[in-house]
């Protein structure tokens, strides 16, 4: 009762005691018999009576050798002695029961706790079923948005061009040769929109005013990837453009060094 009351505490449990036929299924109680949770048990059994039997027998074996002596003693002094040595044995058969128990209590501690972890499987379905509160994902949408948005600004420094509306839209181009057609870079709306044409003039990149365009390719396209075929002669176009006013500029600065 106290190892009991020790491991579980006084939870006292009635509904154990209401009838259930389910016990007295022969197929569950034959699997109880023969399954391994018994074999372990009584292996541990046998281990324990073995351990006691020879603490037992370590506490006798001294006294082999003194029992010609109590030949002819009275019962009285053969009471006491008796006693003395049955005293000896029970005191080390409890002390070794003690510490079989210690060890054992440690044992069904930690399998009681294992058996009560939550498999891989198991926590990925109650992370599935519960998830996360919806203010965490919101800020978690959140945080992954602004740090796209940063890397995204980033970039603008490293674009050939950005086509404008000059009021909503803008579209950051990339082309350096290695690909088959512009890369966007960057795109936005409105703020955004302003914050790419900022960080491009800061940066001496080219801002060419083109609504038409700057719509489609913000409809049309996602950041990272390449513009569509539909989109080719008119990017062209604005690149061309670019590439000659920057080659003008560059003979002018020539000319007046």
């Amino acid at each position: 009762m106290i190892g009991g009351l020790v491991q579980v505490g006084g939870r006292p449990t009635p509904q154990a005691l209401r009838p259930d036929f389910k016990r007295l299924n022969p197929a569950t109680g034959l699997r109880n018999l023969l399954g391994p949770n018994l074999l372990f048990e009584a292996l541990k059994a046998i281990v324990k009576v073995a351990v006691v039997g020879a603490v037992a027998a370590l506490a006798l074996l001294p006294g082999l050798t003194s029992l010609a002596s109590i030949v002819g003693v009275t019962p009285g002094a053969l009471a006491a002695i008796a006693g003395h040595t049955a005293l000896g044995v029970a005191q080390r058969a409890a002390l070794a029961y003690i510490v079989i128990g210690l060890i054992d209590y440690g044992w069904r501690r930690w399998r009681n706790e294992r058996q009560l972890r939550m498999t891989k499987q198991e926590l990925r379905d109650e992370l599935r079923q519960h998830g996360v509160s919806a203010e965490v994902k919101a800020a978690l949408r959140r945080r992954q948005m602004q740090l796209a948005r940063a890397r995204m600004m980033a970039a603008v420094p490293e674009a050939d061009v950005v086509v404008a509306n000059p009021t909503h839209f803008a579209v950051a181009l990339r082309y350096d040769g290695s690909r088959t057609a512009p890369e966007v870079v960057a795109k936005g709306q409105d703020l955004v929109a302003a914050q790419i044409r900022r960080i491009a003039e800061e940066n001496d990149v080219p801002v060419v005013s083109d609504p038409p365009l700057a719509r489609a390719l913000h409809g049309s396209t996602e950041v990272g990837q390449l513009i569509p075929e539909s989109l080719y002669t008119a990017v062209a176009r604005v690149l061309a453009f670019v590439y000659r006013t920057a080659g003008r500029r560059a003979a002018t600065a020539r000319r007046a060094s």
